[in-house]
């Protein structure tokens, strides 16, 4: 697969991976009580930002697609504790997700940072 394609590639997946888990960026209620639901709002409305700049970013193959999508990835690994890939994890055993996350996701940023090493200069 050229260049361009892994990136449309990588934008559709991480745009497949955040419709899987539209659920979990709801801000309901989030700054209402302040504190740490206040926190916890604001790295959500990050993550979401982050991930839609990467997509965009990376369906034109552009380097700073690629930039927003490790913070991207990093943030979505803590924040929301999900993997990258969607149901992958069901393949583990429960007592093997957490540290599957972890790997599935770091996996998957050495991938992406592999692809981008690679660009065509």
């Amino acid at each position: 697969m050229r260049y361009r394609g892994l990136c449309k590639f990588i934008a559709a997946a991480t745009l497949f991976s955040l419709l899987v888990r539209w659920q979990a960026f709801s801000l309901t209620g989030a700054f209402e009580h302040g504190g740490v639901a206040a926190v916890m709002g604001a790295l959500t409305l990050v993550t979401l930002t982050l991930a839609l700049v990467s997509a965009v970013g990376m369906w034109g193959a552009r380097t700073w697609g690629f930039v927003a999508f490790y913070p991207f990835g990093v943030l979505f690994t803590i924040v929301f504790g999900a993997s990258l890939i969607p149901f992958v994890l069901l393949l583990l055993p429960v007592e093997a997700r957490v540290a599957g996350v972890f790997v599935v996701n770091g996996i998957v940023l050495a991938l992406v940072a592999f692809v981008h090493w690679k660009r065509p200069r």
